[in-house]
């Protein structure tokens, strides 16, 4: 091979290029309420690297500081989140409660295992201890956990221990069942000595208004403007918070919110649920059946907060679509999770599971226990779509479709951008300064074929033939532009595996 000297080489060439199809990134939004006395920009999506790093600006142990910490116990830390902050709302109340120790007597030294949740605090127990120094001991181990979403205060008059949630409104009261318990572990023992009386945690009021951190977001053509894949709330299942998330993202199946044509940017919202029985949950999807947007995530009789549930939830899915955006969710492990009591795990039941699923909730299951991921799905089930038709169906779709629309507005908002030269055949055009911005129906058609195949690859669509044979590209009569219609099939989801073993002991087959 020669050496050459250094020289300056320019060149064009007509080439059709054939697009690769790009995985969307994971971008996770947390909106929730701060500790009071912050100075904070409301409403203002702003990057934060961990949930340390929320905990200091929002508060330990806000809400915002909650749902981050349950957001990276299912990302691993492997997926960016943004906090958009939400002062509580104007008259809002903390939930109260308290536990008694009035009637100890003859206290023995040990550890009073209490529990918030499913957050143990553990308390030391000295002999002989009074009832007001027992109180004392319990108010210093809750302020010696910063995460704690409570704070604890000894009565002046009763020595009773008075509990209350550091977040204002119904935050504070969604634990669920007793929020305030002890010796949920099988090797916890209460000291000799102890009675224990506790009222739960109740009162609190008032909630933010999503829709001004939805709006905050982006609004207009900019809905979602940096792009965001899933968001997370502290608010549950408030109907005005889930319907005002599902027309932010376009309910039923209309180009409207973040499906609308300029816009092409869905996402999805999740928040868990604890309750013991399926009934309550039912009934929320069973009403919902054009919201293609919330998720409801049961884990049933979990001590967990429900929307730390949802929030873990939303990590693990946004991990696992950054790595493989066509892969579904079943079998995904929480990394901290209550299970609840056996006997409140009505997800375990084949039957109610599916009751559920039919109603467009999500479902658990518990295996050794370990809390999984049974079903992904949201709550979009109208009667006019068959359910084998229905592509909002799964959790996992909505990001194929997310990362396909995301792949055709690039490859073509490119085309439209710099080749602005309409014609009916390109090779026919003899100038080279012209040619390179030239287009014509074979150059946007074989781009949408690659795409198809670019999809296929990525195993976002079940197969290319019937897609290409079926694709539709036509000029439009001014000559102005192009519309095209792409008719494919999402790959599909393996849920059920019914595998059969036909035996005998009789050996005369063999013969």
């Amino acid at each position: 091979m020669s050496i050459e000297s250094a020289k300056n080489l320019a060149s064009i060439q007509n080439t059709v290029l054939k697009p690769q199809a790009e995985d969307v990134a994971s971008l996770i939004n947390i909106i929730g309420s701060y500790e009071a006395g912050k100075t904070i920009v409301d409403e203002v999506p702003k990057l934060s690297l961990s949930a340390q790093s929320t905990g200091s600006v929002y508060g330990f142990g806000s809400m915002l500081h909650r749902l981050h910490i349950a957001v990276e116990l299912g990302s691993d830390g492997q997926v960016s989140t943004y906090i958009t902050p939400q002062a509580e709302a104007g008259g809002a109340a903390a939930a109260v409660g308290e536990v008694d120790f009035t009637g100890s007597v003859g206290i023995l030294a040990g550890t009073l295992a209490m529990y918030y949740g499913a957050d143990r605090i553990p308390v030391t127990v000295t002999d002989a201890m009074t009832v007001e120094a027992l109180t004392d001991a319990c108010v210093l181990a809750i302020s010696a956990n910063v995460n704690l979403n409570i704070s604890g205060a000894k009565h002046a008059a009763t020595f009773e221990l008075d509990v209350t949630s550091k977040t204002l409104g119904t935050f504070g009261n969604a634990i669920g069942g007793a929020q305030i318990s002890f010796n949920r572990n099988p090797d916890d023992v209460t000291p000799t000595g102890i009675t224990i009386a506790t009222t739960q945690p109740v009162g609190g009021t008032g909630l933010p208004t999503i829709a001004d951190a939805l709006n905050g977001m982006g609004t207009g053509d900019n809905k979602n403007e940096l792009k965001f894949t899933a968001i997370v709330h502290g608010y549950g299942q408030d109907t005005t918070t889930l319907n005002s998330i599902r027309t932010y993202v376009g309910p039923g199946d209309e180009l409207t919110g973040l499906y609308a044509k300029i816009v092409a940017r869905p996402l999805y919202s999740a928040t868990g649920d604890n309750l013991s029985t399926a009934t309550a949950a039912i009934a929320i999807g069973a009403a919902r059946t054009t919201d293609r947007a919330n998720v409801i995530f049961p884990v049933a009789g979990s001590k967990n907060h429900p929307s730390e549930i949802g929030a873990q939830f939303i990590g693990i899915v946004e991990r696992t679509a950054k790595s493989a955006a066509a892969r579904s969710y079943g079998g995904q492990a929480f990394t901290a999770m209550d299970p609840g009591d056996e006997a409140d795990r009505w997800t375990n039941d084949e039957t109610t599971r599916d009751l559920a699923v039919n109603a467009g909730i999500s479902t658990s299951i518990v295996d050794g226990g370990v809390v999984k991921i049974n079903d992904a799905i949201t709550m979009y089930h109208p009667n006019t779509i068959p359910e084998t038709s229905n592509i909002y169906r799964e959790v996992v779709n909505i990001r194929k479709i997310r990362n396909m629309l995301a792949n055709e507005k690039s490859t073509f908002g490119s085309l439209t951008l710099s080749k602005n030269i309409i014609v009916e055949d390109v090779a026919e055009v003899s100038s080279v300064k012209d040619k390179q911005f030239a287009i014509d129906l074979k150059i946007v058609r074989s781009t949408h074929i690659a795409l198809i195949k670019a999809f296929v690859k990525k195993a976002w669509l079940y197969e290319s033939a019937f897609a290409i044979a079926n694709l539709e590209v036509a000029l439009r009569s001014n000559t102005d532009g192009f519309d095209s219609i792409i008719k494919a099939i999402l790959s599909g989801v393996n849920k059920i595996s019914d595998n059969q073993i036909q035996a005998d002991i009789s050996t005369a087959v063999l013969q």
